[in-house]
Order: structure tokens, then C-alpha cells, then sequence
């Protein structure tokens, strides 16, 4: 995978030239990296990503456990005495979003040990997330063992190849079909605990303008700038998640951040008013279109897939792309029409 930041000293050291470099430019660009948890162990490395336009980060954390890291060969991440919670926190705290992957679906794991790993993932508290089974992709190690074990199905193609596709083979402790309902509790776990995307994304964008706004130098005072339009953005969805919060924990959590944003931003607008009870009433039709199965319940932007020849190719053939993701404007046309038909 690529690693913006590397593991080794002289790696630290070219992007700390790199960010530098980007931050004197003053190009104004947001961007996103993938990284190593390492990221988290330099408080000066992070500052300088910060401020050369870093808003999240990639982490594959993939398992807790020291036995599925060494199953999986990600042996960096059992540097002794490395606290992945802690680490989570000071990215946050420089307002770096964190994105963890996670896999289901490792030899090590049991039904019996299982759901222990999931709640050391939801500890974690990234505010994305990727949970994904772990999959035999030919020309891996892994791929030739479970062939030679004959775990591996007669009907696996490279079509197969996805973000979730947990019936190509014979994982070792579940039966098919199983990791799917895992998945599930792992997602639902989430929720319960630490609430959506936006919640999360709203709460590191207090903590960081919190941080921020009494320092005077120019480059953190433009700094707590952006984060005060972040979180003033993300306001008006706090009232819809409080409403559909699957948990008491996640309610009081929003009351907290509502009552933390008056104190450090005032009152919301007339604006964020008129699009707090859009965004919920919009909302609660697609509750009710869903409840009738008139329509289908989805959070996130239309799915941009790549599909592979059927064929078992060495190497996949492009057969067709799926098309762009539409304009910010003709997602919010949608929701607009469906309250002014209310």
C-alpha cells in the first residue's frame, strides 16, 4: 500500500521537507493521505502535515490482536507499547480526520474471540471507517493457501474482488454468510457508541477550533477559521441525528456538542435553522418512503464501481466504469423537491 510518511527515519525526515515545502507555498489545498499508525508518534510531523493541507488519513489498523497482525504480516503495528486509542486522539487533535480499515474474517479469529475485537475497534472511535472480510486476492500468499487447503470456491472470479464479498471461500472459524451478519454488529456497535460520520467530523472540528482560536499566530488563526465554517456547516445535522440516534449515549452526546457550540460559536443562524429542520424533514419522508418500501435507504453518495472481465485473468481487464459522482448541486436538488412536495 502506499505510505506518505514511510517508517524510517530518513522517510520522517523527506516528509517533514515535503510538508514544509507545501505549507510555504501556500497552495490552499485540502488533501487526504494514507499512512501508517506511526503518523501519530511525531507531534511535530503532524503539525507540518496540518498545515501543508492534511484533513484525514488513512489508517490500516485491521485487527487488535498481535496474532492476527502476524497472520496478516503488518508487524508494525506491534511496536511494543503503542496505544492505537492514543493515537487516534493526538491525530484528532491536530483536526486530522482518521479513517481506519478493519478486517473480519482473520484464521485467529472465533465466534468465541470475535466480538472482543469489535469492541476494541468501536474504542478506537475513528470517524470513518472500513470494515471489509479478509480476502483471497490471487497472486497473495494468502490466495495460495487456501487454495492448496481447498477452501477456496470453484466459482471465485475476479468479479468477486470487493469491498464486501464474504462467500469466495471457507474462512477457517465461520460458516458463509456469517461475516456478513458480523459486519453488521460491528457497524450497529458503532453507531450505538460513537454515532455517525458527521457527529464525529463536527466534534473534531470543535475540539480544533477550541484549540486554535486564542493563538496569535496567522497560520493557526486562519487555521481555527476553517474549522469554525467546518463545524458551522456540519451544525444542522444534529438535530436529525439526535432524532434517529440508536442510543442514549449518542443523544447526550449531541446535546453536549449543541450546548459546546453555543459557547464557543453563539446561536445558530437563521440559515442553519432553515436547513436543521430541512435536513430532518427531508429525512423522515425517506423513513417513511423506506418503512413502504417505496425506496431504498442510502447514506452516501451513488457508488462509483469498476468492473473486471469474468475471466481469471493475471491481470484484470477494465470493462467499464461506472459513471461520475454528480454535482454537490444535483444532490441537494433531490432533497429540495421532496420538501417543497411535503
Amino acid at each position: 500500500d502506499d505510505n506518505l510518511i514511510g517508517t524510517r527515519p530518513k522517510h520522517i525526515d523527506r516528509a517533514k521537507t515535503l510538508f514544509r515545502a507545501l505549507a510555504q507555498a501556500n497552495l490552499r489545498k485540502a488533501w487526504i493521505a494514507q499512512a501508517t499508525i506511526n503518523f501519530a508518534d511525531d507531534e511535530e510531523l503532524l503539525s507540518l502535515a496540518a498545515r501543508a493541507g492534511c484533513r484525514g488519513v488513512f489508517i490500516g489498523f485491521e485487527t487488535p490482536t498481535p496474532e492476527g497482525l502476524r497472520e496478516l504480516g503488518k508487524k508494525f503495528n506491534l511496536t511494543r507499547g503503542r496505544d492505537f486509542r492514543a493515537s487516534v486522539r493526538r491525530i484528532h487533535r491536530h483536526n486530522i480526520l482518521v479513517a481506519g480499515s478493519f478486517i473480519l474474517g482473520l484464521d485467529c479469529q472465533t465466534p468465541e474471540n470475535i466480538g472482543h475485537d469489535i469492541d476494541n475497534l468501536v474504542g478506537l472511535k475513528p470517524v470513518m471507517y472500513q470494515i471489509a472480510p479478509y480476502t483471497p486476492c490471487p497472486g497473495t500468499p494468502f490466495y495460495k493457501r487456501v487454495k492448496e487447503q481447498g477452501r477456496l470456491l470453484p466459482e471465485y472470479t475476479w468479479s468477486d474482488i470487493q469491498i464486501w464479498k464474504d462467500d469466495v471461500y471457507q474462512t477457517k472459524n465461520f460458516g458463509l454468510g456469517e461475516l456478513r451478519k458480523l459486519f453488521d454488529k460491528t457497524h450497529d456497535a458503532l453507531m450505538r457508541h460513537n454515532g455517525p460520520t458527521v457527529l464525529n467530523m463536527h466534534n473534531v472540528a470543535l475540539s480544533g477550533y477550541e484549540r486554535y482560536r486564542n493563538d496569535r499566530r496567522i497560520h493557526f488563526q486562519k487555521r481555527a477559521e476553517y474549522l469554525a465554517r467546518k463545524a458551522q456547516a456540519s451544525y444542522p445535522a444534529l438535530k436529525t441525528v439526535r432524532e434517529f440516534a440508536t442510543s442514549q449515549e449518542v443523544r447526550e452526546k449531541v446535546d453536549a456538542l449543541e450546548n459546546r457550540y453555543i459557547r464557543l460559536l453563539g446561536q445558530p443562524t437563521l440559515g442553519q435553522k432553515f436547513f436543521r429542520e430541512l435536513i430532518l424533514r427531508v429525512m423522515k419522508r425517506q423513513v417513511r418512503l423506506a418503512e413502504q418500501g417505496l425506496t431504498e435507504m442510502a447514506s452516501d453518495p451513488p457508488v462509483r464501481w469498476t468492473y473486471y472481465s469474468p475471466e481469471t485473468e493475471a491481470r484484470p481487464r477494465v470493462v467499464r466504469r461506472a459513471r461520475k459522482r454528480p454535482s454537490r448541486l444535483k444532490m441537494l436538488a433531490k432533497p429540495l423537491r421532496l420538501v417543497a412536495n411535503l
